[in-house]
């Protein structure tokens, strides 16, 4: 006889097996948010989840995304559902919320994270997010000690699109070494001399490719100080 599997363990190995995984986050994001759309609020299970107590939760990384699905038949239109999934302080997956709104804004965002925050989510270490400016707007005002940071996986995306197929693959190469801490100095794994050293790669990068690709390598020097924040892994 097949085992049954409630959503809630199928959100809960899903996600395991996305962070074991070297996906582009975005993914991540989609099939999380298909899993909830077409299982979790089908369930009493999911109104007990969301409700539940995440005061034993302490986060290094806290990612927030959103992505776009059409949820009714009546309607073409597609609307968001909003996510927060993190590293634990061990190393561990955390998938922390999940949530339906009307639109990706600041208020939606606002009411999203405050829950999570009465709840007992304590602030992080480090929050990682794309540009979406209600996003941002919530969550320096929900978690205003929170060094926030741009997500590295939309920002690749974002470039590489500018960049000639032939060449993606060596310029997303040379995109993620600038953010390749495995063969450091302990004394440069961390902090600000880690922020520094990326900066330089990242200049050593546009002068790589500017040239070639200056649409691509504007895309990457926008808001530069945020790709990266000196955390542990970048992300």
């Amino acid at each position: 006889m097949t085992r049954r599997v409630s959503p809630i363990q199928a959100i809960r190995a899903k996600i395991d097996a996305l962070f074991a995984s070297d996906r582009d986050l975005v993914e991540v994001i989609e099939d999380v948010a298909r899993l909830g759309a077409r299982l979790i609020n089908q369930t009493a299970e999911y109104d007990a989840w969301c409700r539940r107590d995440l005061s034993n939760v302490e986060l290094d990384y806290l990612f927030l995304d959103a992505s776009h699905f059409k949820m009714h038949d009546s309607s073409s239109r597609a609307e968001p559902i909003l996510a927060a999934w993190g590293i634990t302080c061990d190393g561990k997956p955390v998938f922390a919320g999940l949530a339906a709104a009307a639109a990706e804004s600041t208020d939606a965002w606002h009411d999203f994270l405050t829950d999570l925050v009465a709840r007992g989510l304590k602030p992080p270490l480090l929050i990682v997010s794309d540009g979406a400016p209600g996003l941002i707007s919530a969550a320096e005002q929900v978690f205003p000690a929170s060094p926030r940071q741009r997500c590295l996986v939309h920002r690749a995306r974002n470039m590489t699109s500018k960049v000639s197929a032939g060449d993606q693959a060596e310029v997303k190469a040379d995109y993620w070494k600038i953010f390749d801490t495995s063969e450091l100095s302990d004394d440069l794994t961390v902090g600000q001399p880690l922020v520094d050293l990326v900066q330089r790669r990242i200049d050593a990068f546009a002068d790589t490719w500017g040239g070639r690709y200056p649409a691509a390598v504007k895309c990457l020097l926008t808001d530069r100080q945020r790709l990266y924040k000196g955390a542990h892994r970048p992300w």
